[in-house]
């Protein structure tokens, strides 16, 4: 390091005497050019401001990175060094590069997978979580100038994907609560439960833990089973877990028999079929009359007579929770009906649909025939009392005035004139 400021010293002084020796000829030669060169100087351009990249910008354990730097050779510059950490000590100095012969020195804190470019950019293979740091640039000018820039660098672990562990794998329903643990090997993750891929909300029966890592479900139900899922994830990266279900032990419900209609013929099949929700499901029972009939949800029994008659009784049982439930209905068993007077009861025989038919139809004739002869004879009736009155009025003489006293005791053509005063 002592040659390297020796021999920039040497540079700066040669460098010095030549610009005052050329600053002086011009001050002899011309006044007019030393003027111009003056004003040449004051109008160059700034340098550009410099700026580090990393790239990736969120990398992960076992990448590779590049600290992209831009802007580092505007001016007169001798070498450069890269640092980890914030500080330009020696015991922190990465490598340092030459830029007029290209040469290379390794530091102190070198691990053997650290190289620079010429252009200033630092390459760091194999990242471990340890290389998380701020990392500092520093830049030697001839002027011995010694400007610094920092720039801090986030490796994120890989994160696989976490388990869940149950407290409870098969929780009594209303009795029993569970946690659930996500398990995983990362201290720095975050974590996030979902129910039935939904995210879970502390609330209610459902407790979650400060560092989210473990869920309650306190008196667990039926509706409790999942499925559950635990994420773990960093800025970089996220992972999810298998998803878990929980098997909620409950039941049984009420049975439900079928069918309900509970009427059946003599000489016919009986099948009667029982469920009740239950987890496992349940085990059945039947009961007739008192007696037990037989075991399983199904009871059968063929060519039914009056005696098969009474209260059949399903019972549902749950060997887990040590519940039983119980169902019933009341059987009617009838007599068949007889095969040579079908319909016969209480009314008479029954009437084949065409006889139906027929007697509509006659009643609708005699309505017809009715309303015809009701016509006719008021038509007769009116006709006869017109030829009376005309056959009164030639023989008797009658004033029509009188005609109006005359009353018919009967519509016939016997008809007799009963006289009234007038």
């Amino acid at each position: 390091m002592e040659e390297e400021l020796a021999a920039s010293s040497f540079r700066l002084t040669h460098l010095s005497e030549m610009a005052c020796q050329s600053s002086l000829k011009q001050d002899l030669s011309s006044p007019l050019q030393s003027h111009s060169f003056l004003l040449a100087s004051q109008a160059m351009p700034t340098a550009a401001e410099l700026t580090i990249t990393p790239i990736p910008s969120q990398p992960l354990e076992g990448d590779n990175v590049t600290l992209l730097v831009q802007g580092l050779l505007e001016g007169e510059i001798l070498s450069f060094n890269w640092f980890r950490g914030s500080g330009t000590e020696l015991s922190q100095q990465i490598i340092t590069f030459r830029v007029l012969s290209g040469g290379i020195t390794l530091g102190a804190a070198h691990t053997g997978r650290e190289t620079v470019s010429p252009d200033g950019s630092l390459h760091i293979t194999g990242l471990n979580l340890t290389d998380t740091s701020p990392y500092t640039l520093r830049k030697i000018m001839m002027d011995m100038n010694q400007p610094t820039w920092n720039v801090y660098l986030s490796v994120f672990e890989k994160l696989a994907p976490p388990t869940i562990m149950a407290s409870v794998l098969a929780p009594l329903e209303s009795q029993d609560s569970v946690t659930l643990s996500c398990q995983s090997p990362s201290k720095d993750a975050i974590f996030q439960w979902y129910i039935d891929k939904e995210p879970a909300v502390g609330s209610g029966r459902l407790e979650l833990s400060p560092d989210q890592r473990s869920l309650t479900i306190h008196q667990v139900s039926r509706r409790d089973m999942g499925p559950y899922q635990c994420e773990a994830k960093n800025p970089a990266v996220t992972s999810l877990s298998e998803p878990l279900l929980l098997d909620v032990i409950y039941g049984p419900d009420i049975p439900l028999i079928n069918p309900m209609d509970s009427t059946f013929v003599v000489g016919s099949n009986l099948t009667l079929s029982c469920f009740a929700d239950s987890n496992p499901p349940a085990e059945y029972t039947w009961t007739v009359a008192g007696s037990l009939a037989v075991a399983g949800q199904l009871l059968s029994i063929p060519h039914v007579s009056l005696n098969s008659s009474g209260l059949y009784r399903c019972q549902a049982t749950n060997a887990d929770t040590g519940m039983q439930s119980t169902a019933q209905l009341e059987v009617r068993i009838k007599e068949a009906p007889d095969k040579n007077n079908q319909g016969s009861g209480v009314y008479g025989p029954s009437i084949p649909g065409g006889g139906i038919a027929g007697i509509v139809f006659g009643v609708l004739i005699g309505m017809v025939l009715t309303a015809t002869v009701g016509y006719f004879l008021g038509f007769l009736r009116d006709q006869i009392r017109a030829a009376v009155l005309s056959h009164l009025r030639r023989l008797s003489n009658i004033s029509p005035s009188a005609l109006g006293c005359v009353n018919l005791t009967k519509i016939n053509p016997e008809a007799r004139l009963v006289p009234t005063a007038l």
